[in-house]
């Protein structure tokens, strides 16, 4: 599958409303990424609002949508980066979060794609 990420930096002060403004205007998902997420990005001062899109999105109504929500903080726009991705490892990769587990002596579950674990008769 492929897909496209939007990337820019905004203060931190600013993120979380900058990436709340920009979702309802595009009626979109915005993710705010600095060092307080699981996907540390940015530094203290500055934090990361990504998209991510199945489809090319049209970059230059982005860009405008996203310079006219900053300039609402009296921020301007450093630069937006795109980075398409082909990334196939997602269909496999959720696959490591579920494994076989014995519930009890006669009892176990496995996901069909593992050996079943052996219980006694």
């Amino acid at each position: 599958m492929t897909w496209w990420r939007i990337r820019f930096l905004v203060p931190t002060a600013f993120a979380d409303a900058a990436a709340w403004l920009l979702a309802a205007q595009l009626d979109h998902p915005a993710e705010v990424q600095d060092g307080s997420t699981m996907s540390k990005d940015g530094d203290a001062s500055h934090s990361a609002v990504v998209m991510a899109f199945t489809s090319e999105p049209d970059a230059e109504r982005l860009e405008e949508t996203i310079r006219n929500v900053l300039s609402t903080f009296g921020v301007a726009l450093a630069a937006v980066e795109t980075q398409r991705s082909d990334d196939q490892s997602w269909r496999e990769g959720w696959r490591a979060f579920f494994r076989s587990a014995r519930l009890s002596e006669r009892v176990s579950v496995h996901p069909p794609w593992e050996q079943r674990i052996e219980t006694p008769v």
